[in-house]
């Protein structure tokens, strides 16, 4: 018997969780120890438990190995190593079939079915690549099963992969071409919950954060739900060092703790080089959870919910729009992203698909940062699709001279840039972290704007007040 959970039973959403079967033993042997329970019975309870394990552990495994080998025939270029391949399930729910939902709409048509496989072969990568999606309907005679262009397993289990409608093998990359890029939600027909679940199988899983409901945090209105407002970030004859980052995932199945640490390495990583807490806004997923502003909210400071797009880019505005108000303007971009290069900023109407208020696009970012009025603009694209953001500024470069852009290369290991970044000293030259787009040459200075190399006896402040001179002079680009 595969040892991939301990057992397993229904939840309160009528999917299927991990429970410990030595924990609930134990408490049954208690039970009849103490005379609640005859004997008898607590061992007829262990057999169903074991026989119960067994069932849901074999059909796994069998549904999992079928899916991988029709991978492997199919597209063997797609997959690497299946120790190093994601697996997520879905098992039969008592709510109903289930049906899968995609944030880009893809799913739609796929219909109900009684179990769903999800295949992630590059768990290491930045969501962008394939993933791949299977279905399996049970109590399938063989006509049915090839009707639907499956393969029939063991007991009548059909086993179908999922295909984008009208789906071309030429399809536009910018589209996202024929495949997933995203594990999709699961859920039953009678249900909002998300049922799909990641198997240790073959690959451990990684962490997920504790997702509440939708977070009532409101930066643009009073302090409503937040713990401080956005306000206005300048300050008359003052110019500071200002960053901005957004992270955080899409939904519960993309919110990974991998995220959370991301913005802590990162944030560290600004306040060594002069950037004052107040200054660093974080728009991340649905807000922190309670635990995490326990824990975290004094070494983290500002931190709102990403799905509040218009204070993100009104945020954006403020700190471009003012001459002289930001000193280095950073920005952080750690988000699932679309292939058009648009960043997912986290499902509010909570319905799994994606439409233009939960997704920050790439137009709407040249306009933000346009001509923008920082001494110099840094970008860190740390996603898949950041090409998308290279054409754009290609096209509009007169409107981002004093822009630099660090971006990872496709099969990069998705935490390549936090680990570059993350060590960065306050004298150290970024143009040695490689940087992949220029407005003009501006990466001969430290990111908060000071020569290379050179041990200061003082180093610049995080804000510094300017003459009247300095704020009537012409709007120029300060290197």
């Amino acid at each position: 018997m595969l040892d991939t959970y301990d057992r397993w039973s229904g939840d309160e959403s009528g999917g299927v969780t991990p429970t410990p079967t030595g924990e609930l033993a134990f408490s049954l042997y208690r039970s009849s120890v103490v005379g609640k329970l005859p004997i008898v019975m607590y061992l007829r309870i262990l057999f169903l438990l074991a026989l119960f394990e067994t069932v849901f552990a074999s059909q796994e495994h069998r549904w999992s190995e079928a899916a991988w080998r029709w991978l492997i025939t199919d597209c063997p270029h797609c997959v690497g190593h299946k120790s190093q391949a994601r697996l997520y399930i879905a098992h039969p729910s008592k709510l109903g079939r289930l049906r899968a939902v995609s944030a880009d709409g893809g799913c739609r048509q796929s219909g109900p079915h009684d179990s769903i496989l999800v295949i992630d072969p590059h768990p290491h990568q930045r969501l962008g690549h394939p993933i791949f999606m299977f279905f399996v309907d049970l109590n399938s005679s063989r006509p049915q099963c090839e009707a639907r262009y499956g393969i029939l397993l063991e007991g009548g289990d059909c086993l179908t992969q999922w295909q984008r409608p009208r789906c071309h093998r030429r399809m536009p990359s910018r589209r996202g071409g024929c495949t997933l890029l995203f594990p999709p939600e699961v859920r039953a027909q009678d249900s909002d919950t998300d049922l799909l679940v990641c198997s240790d199988l073959w690959k451990p899983c990684q962490a997920t954060r504790k997702i509440g409901g939708l977070s009532s945090c409101n930066p643009m209105a009073n302090n409503k739900g937040c713990d401080q407002s956005l306000g206005n970030p300048c300050v008359f004859m003052r110019t500071c060092h200002h960053a901005v980052m957004l992270s955080g995932g899409w939904n519960k199945q993309l919110a990974d703790e991998e995220s959370f640490s991301n913005l802590r390495v990162m944030n560290s990583m600004l306040r060594r080089n002069r950037f004052a807490s107040p200054n660093i806004k974080m728009f991340y997923g649905n807000g922190l959870n309670q635990i995490e502003k326990d824990l975290y909210s004094e070494e983290l400071g500002n931190v709102y919910p990403s799905g509040i797009k218009f204070a993100l880019r009104y945020h954006l505005r403020s700190l471009c729009e003012v001459r002289q108000c930001s000193n280095t303007l950073f920005i952080y971009l750690n988000s699932p992203a679309r292939p058009d290069g648009a960043s997912l900023l986290w499902d509010v109407s909570g319905n799994g698909e994606l439409d233009e208020t939960e997704v920050y696009t790439v137009k709407e970012m040249m306009r933000d940062l346009g001509n923008c009025k920082a001494r110099r603009t840094v970008i860190i694209a740390d996603q898949a699709f950041a090409s998308e953001i290279i054409k754009a500024l290609d096209k509009y470069s007169d409107n981002f001279k004093n822009t630099i852009l660090f971006s990872p290369e496709t099969e990069d290991n998705k935490n390549s840039l936090v680990s570059a970044f993350g060590g960065l000293a306050s004298w150290q030259c970024i143009s040695n972290l490689g940087p992949t787009w220029t407005g003009r040459d501006i990466t001969n200075i430290t990111l908060a704007g000071a020569p290379c190399d050179i041990n200061m006896t003082e180093e610049p402040a995080a804000c510094q007040n300017l003459s009247t001179l300095e704020m009537l002079e012409a709007d120029r680009v300060i290197l």
